[in-house]
């Protein structure tokens, strides 16, 4: 009887042990960010061409980095902000495009901003929640794939110089 008992108990102790479950340990809500400066490219008729790219490292996160893995990712806002312009009187994008593409799958998504808009530090874009961005941003944080975020447009101004900030806001599992 005593031979049946230790059995069935190592029975469910190894199920418990292999079952498949991710427990996790800690879970934090962070913002992953990377800043992205742009300049003036070209002149296009009566609108200047500027753009520029970063690549952002989930692994750099100082919330995340010293866990041995990401288990779970619940997505919240991705936005594109606008932290500093060389020029701030009368600054708008006729038109910006946002790429992000996953250095390691080499995917991507690409979102257009269209019509007038403020380049006015402070102002910021909310990427559409729809569900390729967000399974693709879930696979660059839970894999801590690096991307590389590029930004382009058209200013209403010359020579100017402006520095975008990309930011992911996630609650993440971590193990």
């Amino acid at each position: 009887m005593l031979r049946k008992f230790f059995s069935l108990a190592l029975f469910f102790l190894l199920l418990l042990l292999f079952s498949g479950c991710k427990r996790v340990k800690h879970e934090v809500v962070t913002f992953y960010k990377v800043d992205i400066p742009t300049q003036e490219i070209a002149l296009k008729t009566d609108r200047y061409l500027f753009g520029g790219s970063a690549v952002l490292d989930p692994s750099l996160n100082e919330e995340t980095s010293t866990y041995w893995e990401i288990v779970a990712v619940d997505l919240g806002d991705v936005t594109l902000g606008i932290s500093e312009a060389s020029i701030t009187d009368w600054l708008f994008s006729y038109q910006l495009q946002i790429t992000v593409t996953n250095n390691t799958t080499e995917k991507s998504v690409s979102y257009l901003i269209e019509g007038m808009n403020s380049l006015h530090p402070d102002n910021s874009f909310l990427i559409p929640d729809t569900s390729e961005n967000r399974s693709f941003f879930t696979e660059i944080l839970k894999n801590r794939d690096t991307a590389t975020v590029e930004v382009t447009g058209y200013s209403s101004q010359p020579d100017i110089i402006i520095i975008f900030n990309f930011s992911i806001n996630a609650r993440v599992g971590l193990g």
